[in-house]
């Protein structure tokens, strides 16, 4: 169990991650729906997480030395001055805000993942289970804070514009004609009857589709919009103080040591708890690579026809169903003992263990070495790492994942909140619409973190693969306005869908480069915000239509490339032994 002193740096970072959130999510929400004409939304939005993609090179080298406290009240400040950016809507000042949410982006999505990390590594030291699996669960409760944030600063932001709309508006107040607004927050009054053949799917972004879109907005009170970026500003300061005061000063510490490299207060702790765990116990087996020797009894020994095929086949359905992972110590009743070479493509031979752990000890200590280097050259070598990093093998299998994830995020908020929720019920019912993709996510989030630390994540993935499929087809074939409950089970089901995608291929890729987390949580945000910027650079190029169908091929080739990967994996384990 934690202590109580061990809770409250978590506490408080989850309740900071909460507050970011909802200031920023509250602020997105709207910046598409709103800025409609031109396209100066989503073309803020896709500035901004361009902006995010260049700088991810840098990333790792300035959390080597500035450190992840530090780079995290940084990103917090980004965000804080991007919510003030948006006071006026300008092309200027929201080009310059959407600069500041894309470095923020690209620095929070690492940031945030090796604090994560950190907070797993200390509950893992103290608990019973493996630093695998308090991963997965932490990973899990992050990605439940964050959609719980978004809820709250939406619900804010909806009293908010629902009170302007009652005082500042005229009950018989109508429109007579098409008028722009340079404001980027707005209240609805009584629109002409709206055109829903041009919602949904069939929403191409034309121009008569904008001016109907604008006749249903004036410009909000001045006080109220004041109000507005002013409560959201103000909670994302509140998460700037909470991380300042909270996050420990010794992340970047704890980061950089191995698992299994823990002190020597630590290592007699675990012992206590497994007192089997001991390599000379005459029930543990290691799997070896192909052609290899098995460690039985502290001896040296190849094992017979018999008990190669009795291994392999007792462990193939448990690796195919988990996440593919080598290296396994499995005992006679095929429980797992030992994960922590779980991102190995390959097993490690034992001939090999002592070179694998002389290799970490000096990568450890060329880490701690590292105070010595410039800014330029850490910058200049992690950049290098990260460039090579991505045009790895098993990197390239799995990358659409992550990039399938942002666009999945860019649609719903780019997409979803205009074309469907705005569209067919009014800009007033964005906030209740972005509410019930939070309720799903907060607990698609926490549920996944669970199920994939007991099960694995690829039956998550097949869920989440069929789930998709079919909210997409739902969106193509549905025609406003028939039940418009419909849009809130759209939302709930996209919640669901993205919370589980966020939390699993986020942990996925500090698992399968786990010589490397920073780098490779790194690499996951630049991925991400790859998506992200390329959903709403087309926002104004396809119609919705056509979005879904490009969405549904990219997300079936993501998994059909991991299903790749999962099958390279079982070949190595199980190739024959000649």
């Amino acid at each position: 169990m934690t202590s109580y002193k061990d809770r409250v740096p978590f506490v408080a970072y989850m309740l900071s991650s909460m507050l970011i959130f909802a200031g920023v999510d509250a602020v997105l929400s709207l910046v598409s729906s709103v800025n409609i004409e031109g396209g100066l939304g989503t073309s803020s939005l896709a500035i901004a997480y361009g902006t995010a993609v260049l700088p991810a090179f840098m990333i790792p080298g300035f959390l080597r030395k500035v450190g992840v406290k530090n780079m995290l009240v940084f990103c917090s400040m980004c965000y804080f001055f991007f919510v003030l950016g948006n006071i006026y809507a300008t092309p200027g000042t929201l080009i310059a805000a959407g600069v500041l949410n894309g470095i923020a982006e690209s620095v929070g999505w690492t940031t945030s993942s090796l604090v994560n990390s950190y907070f797993a590594r200390i509950r893992s030291i103290r608990g019973t289970k493996d630093e695998a699996v308090y991963t997965k669960h932490y990973f899990g409760y992050y990605w439940t804070a964050s959609p719980i944030g978004s809820m709250l600063g939406n619900a804010i932001v909806f009293a908010i514009l629902y009170f302007d709309r009652k005082v500042y508006s005229k009950p018989d107040t109508t429109v007579t004609s098409y008028n722009s607004t340079d404001g980027n927050m707005t209240s609805y009054i009584a629109p002409p009857p709206p055109d829903h053949s041009l919602c949904g799917a069939q929403d191409c972004q034309t121009e008569e589709a904008v001016e109907a879109a604008m006749a249903q907005y004036q410009p909000v009170n001045e006080i109220t919009r004041t109000i507005v970026i002013g409560t959201c500003a103000f909670m994302i300061l509140c998460a700037v103080v909470l991380n300042i005061v909270f996050i420990p000063s010794d992340v970047d510490q704890v980061l950089r040591k191995r698992p299994g490299t823990s002190s020597k207060r630590h290592r007699h702790h675990r012992r206590q708890r497994h007192p089997t765990n001991t390599s000379s116990s005459s029930h543990d087996v290691i799997i070896p690579a192909a052609g290899k020797k098995v460690v039985e009894n502290g001896k040296l020994k190849k094992p017979t026809a018999s008990a190669r095929k009795s291994l392999m086949t007792s462990s193939s359905c448990d690796l195919l169903m988990r996440n593919g992972g080598g290296g396994h110590v499995l005992r006679h009743n095929n429980r797992v003992a030992d994960k922590n070479n779980f991102p190995q493509l390959r097993s490690t031979p034992p001939s090999e263990t002592s070179t694998t752990e002389s290799d970490s000890a000096e990568t450890s200590g060329d880490e701690e070495s590292g105070d010595d280097i410039s800014l330029f050259t850490e910058v200049y070598t992690k950049g290098k790492k990260t460039g090579k990093l991505i045009f790895t093998g098993k990197q390239l299998l799995v990358m659409l994942l992550p990039i399938y994830n942002g666009l999945e995020v860019g649609f719903i908020f780019g997409e979803m909140t205009r074309a469907y929720s705005a569209c067919v019920l009014g800009l007033d019912k964005v906030s209740v619409s972005v509410i019930m993709f939070g309720i799903a996510n907060s607990i698609s989030s926490f549920l996944a973190g669970h199920i994939a630390g007991r099960f694995g994540r690829n039956l998550p993935f097949i869920i989440g693969y069929i789930v998709d499929i079919l909210l997409y087809l739902f969106c193509l074939y549905w025609m406003p306005p028939d039940n418009e409950a419909f849009i809130y089970l759209l939302f709930l089901g996209f919640g669901y869908s993205e919370g589980m995608w966020a939390t699993l291929v986020n942990e996925m890729y500090g698992d399968l480069f786990s010589e490397q987390t920073d780098i490779a949580y790194n690499l996951w945000g630049l991925l991400l915000n790859v998506g992200m910027m390329l959903q709403y650079a087309f926002s104004r190029v396809l119609c919705v239509y056509q979005k879904i169908y490009v969405m549904m091929l990219i997300l079936t080739i993501a998994m059909l490339l991991y299903g790749w990967y999962l099958n390279q994996y079982l070949l190595q384990q199980n190739k024959p032994n000649h």
